[in-house]
C-alpha cells in the first residue's frame, strides 16, 4: 500500500527555468525557497494533485510584480502602480526583478521587493554581486525606494533632502509614507540619476 504520508510529504515544487533563445533549462527546487528573480525567468510551481484544478501555475516576473502590486491596500496599491509606471518610462528597457524577501530555508526576512535596472555590487570580502538599481517596495509605514550601489552615504540626503519633501532618508533608501507627502518630481530625478545616462530625466 502506498504511504500517504510520503505522497504528501511536499506541499509543492518549483522549477526556474532559465530562458535563452529557443532553449531552456529548468532547475528543480523543492519547499518554498527565496530568489531573486529577473525578467529571464519564470518561476514554476506545481501544485500537488487535488491542491488546485489547474495543475501547473507558471508566473512571470512581470506577473508577479502585478500580483504583489495587487496584494497591497487599495491605496498602497494605487501609489506603487503608480511609482512603477514613472520608473518604467524613464528607463523602459531596464531589467526587472523580484525579491520575494524569503531566504533559502523559506524564512522572511525582509519586504519583498520589485527591482530596476542593473549592476555589479562589490564587497569588502572581494565578492560581487549582481543586483538592481533601485528597489521598490511597500512596508507597514508607507513606501521604501531603494539606491544600490551608492560608495556616500549622505549622498541621497545631501543632493536631494532639501527638495524631497516629508521622506526619511537614510544612506540607501528613501521612506515615505505616501507619494503625496513627496515631491514626485525630485524622486524622478533620483531615479534617473541612479539609472544613468540615457534615462529620461537623467542629469548630463
Amino acid at each position: 500500500m502506498r504511504d500517504s504520508n510520503a505522497a504528501q510529504k511536499h506541499v509543492w515544487r518549483a522549477a526556474i527555468v532559465l530562458l535563452s533563445g529557443d532553449r531552456q533549462r529548468t532547475v528543480s527546487v523543492s519547499g518554498k525557497s527565496g530568489r531573486l528573480l529577473d525578467e529571464r525567468q519564470t518561476l514554476a510551481v506545481r501544485v500537488q494533485p487535488g491542491e488546485m484544478e489547474k495543475g501547473d501555475l507558471v508566473m512571470s516576473v512581470h506577473e508577479q510584480i502585478d500580483r504583489y502590486i495587487g496584494n497591497q491596500s487599495p491605496a498602497k496599491s494605487e501609489e506603487l502602480r503608480d511609482l512603477h509606471r514613472r520608473i518604467l518610462e524613464i528607463s523602459p528597457d531596464a531589467k526587472l526583478w523580484f525579491l520575494d524577501g524569503r531566504n533559502d530555508d523559506g524564512k522572511v526576512v525582509s519586504n519583498p521587493n520589485i527591482g530596476y535596472g542593473s549592476e555589479t555590487l562589490s564587497y569588502a570580502t572581494g565578492d560581487t554581486r549582481a543586483f538592481y538599481k533601485i528597489g521598490l517596495s511597500a512596508n507597514t509605514s508607507g513606501i521604501s525606494v531603494y539606491v544600490m550601489g551608492l560608495k556616500d552615504k549622505h549622498y541621497l540626503s545631501e543632493t536631494y533632502g532639501s527638495r524631497l519633501g516629508k521622506a526619511k532618508i537614510t544612506g540607501y533608501c528613501i521612506r515615505f509614507k505616501s507619494v503625496k507627502d513627496i515631491d514626485l518630481g525630485v524622486l524622478e530625478e533620483v531615479v534617473a540619476d541612479a539609472m544613468g545616462p540615457g534615462s529620461a530625466g537623467a542629469s548630463s
